[in-house]
């Protein structure tokens, strides 16, 4: 202070100057430190973003604007502002960066190699929180450079292609609360070090393949909101570990599609918190404990699809704040308890396929938020509420196949909402209600086999948004009005086995979105017609049984998209139209019980038919040739003017073609004289041997070694010589038990593949070569599919058969597969399967498979599926061949279940190593095609298969 008082003013002002300016200095340091540590930094957090970025292949471009900017000194320059517009990043208020958002980028590595500098990179910024990659397709193991990101609180990886075991060291990752790893490809079982994250509270797993069991320390995460561990392949051992009733703090449990087995733990009552909980599609079993429906918070039950058996607990009740339940495909037992009806909030109610019974709860139609009832295949009975739908907006009612009964509520669409409701195969009675003609939104309706009699109400036909109307097997009546020409949405309409009757109106063939039309079993009058040739998306037609009449019109040809054409048991008349070969769609064509006349259009034989049916008409003539074969026997019987060589319920031609010589011989008697009826009679027989040289079933009967040819398919065999198709010119494509497989030439230059059956006699019944030989002519004789092997014809006399197929270039996939060569004028060539063909083999394989189980009437089981019987063309297209083993399940229907199993398991059929486990016709063809996939995939002689 003495100082300062000896100082003149002068003194001290520019003392206190001074001062100022070292302060100044000083504060001016400081701050240019602080900005030269900050840039310091920035310029870390950018190095690292990049070099994460020179690891990533970025297909799409999303991280383009990840790079500096360079200045006017031409140097580059990255600050906060910068980064933190980049794509992806994610900072906060003060340009922090706390982590990145890279979903749906499709981002993946440079190579295997690069996941760990990458991830090592961003884990050396200290502030990420948050890292979010899902939806990318980031493949490997989980990156083990991700454990020394230590501050991370969230990780997303769902949808990417990570594989291998779960990371066990995750616990190094102690301040994680969200890590969601679902939808890859992780294996083996959860580690413990899952259950050393404190702070977790959302992990998801869903659909990885893991194969343990789900682990009881799961229930340490005492923090867990949602755990969802479903759609794993979990081994038989898993059940629901009881230690999860822990989780208290738990709203969403997904264990839906686990494999579970035991019962549902008790436990899981402690948690009361639980929004949503899903089980469904496990093997749980035992009965629900009413503990389980104490949730006050759940909204959403799923059950479904288990062996839950018993009743439904009567404090359903209790789930006030419900939702949606579906507790169906299960074993039930027992009433819909009443109390359900005090689940005020519920919209969805799923009871399906169980063994409920009792009446419908009355008071389930007052429930105003209802939406969806689901309960069929129940044996529920009684009357259905006639307010139901009154004070609900219901959209979907589904209650087939149960015992109720009583008339149809009348006011389920009265809210206008009604798009869905199937009541079919009831026990209702009366008729269909007026308030059904105001359906306005109803899409789909079905009351087949209901009981329901009376007419139909007129403006029920014209439901504008109908598109699938099924009434049949019902004793409705009346005419069809021409409503329904509003009806303009209708793809599919069943009215078959009813009384309704008058003729068609024409309005139906305006709608040109019909698909399938069944009015079959009626009393339908009148002709079809030509608006018909409106209908172009006509797949299938059923009008038989029947009292249409007159002939077909010629605009049916319009409807090229028919596969089905089921006219039988009608009044038509005139000619069968030659049009009809034109639908070459149509793999059905059923004109019995009418009154066609003339011939069969031989046109007809380009049609691949399963089924075609003309029996019992005026027809006249020999029939074509491709419908000469065994499996057309029964076809033609009815029609005393046919003809035919080979087929026992017809007349051979040449005595047809002598009975009509004969009366013609009777009439110019009359009015001639002798020498102009002998003129006549060898004018006769001029003709008669020209036709029966044109014949393409030649049987000498003076020569009893003479062969006998069948046609089967569209092939030119005029002039053919049996003997000189198996001369020493023909090529061995290989041979197996049934016989030798030759290559030859018919004189046309057609390529075919002769298949030499020597008939072995035995002392009684018939020889395992010809049950063979008849298995092959009458499966693949009625039988027209791409990817099936076409037999051409058949040939036969005595002891030996032939079976000629097209010929197939690439040979058999065995042979390709595992020789590795094709056999082609006896010079071998190297052929290597790549995976496009490779997959379109097993695909072409599987619908020829598919073919014969589904769209073949009767089923066909071919019972020797394996790589040396698909044959390939020249694309490499596949072709199931060997039908020597063939069953045709048609003549066991009917049969009880044990007869129909002894009936294809009497004896062992198929190839070793390609046969099922027990054998059974159920199992047998998909076990062998699953058998030659795995052929087609890989080295499967290499693998054994154990059972």
């Amino acid at each position: 202070m003495e100082f300062y008082a000896s100082l003149t003013y002068g003194q001290c002002v520019l003392l206190n100057l001074l001062w100022l300016i070292i302060i100044l200095l000083h504060a001016s340091t400081l701050s240019y430190a602080a900005l030269s540590a900050s840039a310091g930094a920035d310029r870390t957090v950018a190095h690292a973003l990049l070099t994460f970025k020179r690891h990533l292949l970025d297909d799409k471009n999303i991280l383009s604007d990840w790079k500096p900017t360079i200045n006017s000194s031409n140097c580059s320059t990255i600050d906060s502002t910068e980064y933190c517009s980049w794509m992806g990043i994610l900072c906060d208020e003060d340009l922090n960066i706390y982590g990145l958002n890279l979903t749906d980028g499709e981002l993946k590595w440079h190579n295997i190699s690069s996941q760990e500098p990458a991830f090592s990179a961003l884990c050396s910024i200290p502030s990420i929180r948050v890292l979010d990659f899902t939806n990318n397709n980031f493949s490997g193991s989980f990156p083990a450079s991700l454990y020394n990101c230590t501050h991370l609180h969230s990780l997303g990886f769902s949808y990417n292609l990570l594989a291998g075991s779960l990371p066990e060291s995750l616990d190094s990752m102690i301040a994680l609360n969200y890590l969601d790893l679902s939808f890859n490809y992780f294996s083996g079982f959860i580690p413990p070090s899952f259950s050393r994250l404190p702070h977790l509270q959302y992990l998801n797993l869903v659909k990885n393949e893991l194969n343990e069991i789900i682990p009881s320390f799961l229930g340490n995460l005492t923090s867990l909101r949602t755990l969802h561990l479903a759609y794993n392949p979990f081994s038989d051992a898993a059940t629901i570990p009881g230690e999860l009733g822990n989780l208290t703090k738990l709203t969403h449990l997904w264990l839906a599609n686990c494999n579970l087995h035991g019962m549902i733990p008790r436990s899981l009552a402690n948690l009361i918190n639980l929004v949503d909980l899903d089980l469904s599609q496990n093997a749980l079993t035992c009965e629900i404990h009413p503990s389980l429906f104490n949730y006050r918070s759940l909204i959403q039950l799923e059950l479904y699809e288990n062996n839950l058996k018993g009743p439904i607990p009567d404090n359903i009740g209790n789930l006030t704040q419900l939702v949606n339940i579906d507790i169906s495909w299960n074993a039930l037992t027992g009433q819909l308890p009443s109390s359900i009806c005090q689940l005020t909030n519920l919209r969805s109610l799923h009871v399906s396929h169980n063994h409920l019974t009792g009446a419908f709860p009355s008071g389930l139609a007052l429930l105003t938020s209802l939406t969806d009832i689901f309960a069929f295949q129940n044996n529920l009975s009684g009357a259905l509420p006639l307010n139901l739908g009154a004070a609900s907006k219901l959209e979907t009612l589904a209650l087939y196949d149960n015992s109720l009964s009583g008339p149809l509520p009348p006011l389920v669409c009265s809210q206008g909402t009604l798009r869905d409701m199937d009541l079919s195969n009831n026990m209702f009675r009366g008729n269909i209600p007026l308030q059904y003609s105001r359906c306005q939104t109803l899409t789909r309706l079905l009351l087949h086999k209901s009981q329901l009699s009376g007419p139909v109400p007129s403006g029920f036909w014209g439901s504008p948004g109908l598109v699938v109307l099924q009434l049949d097997n019902n004793n409705l009546e009346g005419a069809i009005t021409s409503e329904i020409r509003k009806a303009h949405n209708l793809s599919t309409l069943k009215l078959d086995h009813n009384k309704f009757s008058e003729r068609l109106p024409r309005e139906i063939f305006d709608l040109n979105k019909l698909t399938y039309l069944s009015l079959s079993h009626n009393h339908f009058v009148g002709t079809i017609p030509s608006q018909i040739g409106n209908l172009k998306q006509l797949s299938n037609i059923y009008l038989q049984s029947n009292a249409f009449s007159g002939r077909l019109p010629a605009a049916l040809a319009s409807c090229t998209s028919i596969n089905v054409l089921e006219l039988g048991d009608n009044q038509f008349s005139g000619v069968i139209p030659t049009f009809l070969a034109s639908l070459t769609a149509m793999n059905t064509l059923n004109l019995s019980h009418n009154s066609f006349s003339g011939e069969i259009p031989p046109e007809l034989s380009r049609l691949r038919l399963t089924t075609f049916d003309v029996s019992f008409n005026n027809l006249s003539g020999p029939i074509p040739s491709a419908f000469s074969g065994k499996p057309f026997e029964r076809m033609f019987e009815g029609n005393k003017d046919l003809c035919g060589d080979y087929l026992q319920s017809l007349k051979p031609c040449h005595d047809y073609t002598r009975e009509l010589k004969s009366n013609s011989m009777k009439k110019m008697v009359t009015f001639s004289a002798f020498g102009l009826a002998f003129i006549l009679f060898i004018g006769g027989i001029a003709k008669l041997h020209k036709m029966h040289g044109r014949h393409r079933e030649r049987v000498d009967k003076s020569m009893p070694d003479s062969w006998k040819i069948i046609t089967l398919n569209k092939v030119d065999i005029e002039g053919i010589d049996v003997e000189r198709l198996l001369d020493n010119e023909s090529v061995i494509l290989g041979s197996g038990g049934a016989g030798i497989v030759y290559k030859a030439a018919l004189k046309s230059g057609h390529t075919v593949a002769i298949k030499r059956i020597v008939i072995s006699t035995k002392p009684c019944g018939t020889s395992n070569d010809d049950r063979g030989f008849d298995a092959e002519v009458a499966t693949l004789g009625k039988i027209r599919h791409k990817n099936v092997i076409k037999l051409l014809f058949c040939c036969s006399k005595m002891d030996v058969k032939l079976l000629v197929y097209e010929y197939m270039p690439n040979g058999s996939l065995g042979d390709l597969l595992h020789r590795k060569t094709l056999a082609d004028n006896m010079k071998s060539t190297s052929v290597v399967l790549d995976w496009p063909s490779r997959h379109g083999i097993a695909l072409g394989a599987a619908e020829g498979l598919a073919y014969l189980h589904h769209d073949c009437s009767p089923p066909i089981v071919h019972r020797d599926i394996k790589s040396n019987n698909i044959l390939l063309d020249e694309h490499f297209n596949a072709c199931i061949a060997d039908f020597g083993m063939a069953r045709l399940m048609g003549q066991y229907s009917g049969k009880d279940q044990e007869t129909c199993y002894a009936a294809f398991t009497a004896k062992l059929a198929g190839t070793y190593g390609y046969i099922a486990p027990g054998n059974s016709h159920r199992c047998t063809n998909s076990f062998t095609f699953l058998r030659s996939v795995l052929t087609v995939t890989g080295d499967v002689c290499r693998t054994r298969i154990y059972f």
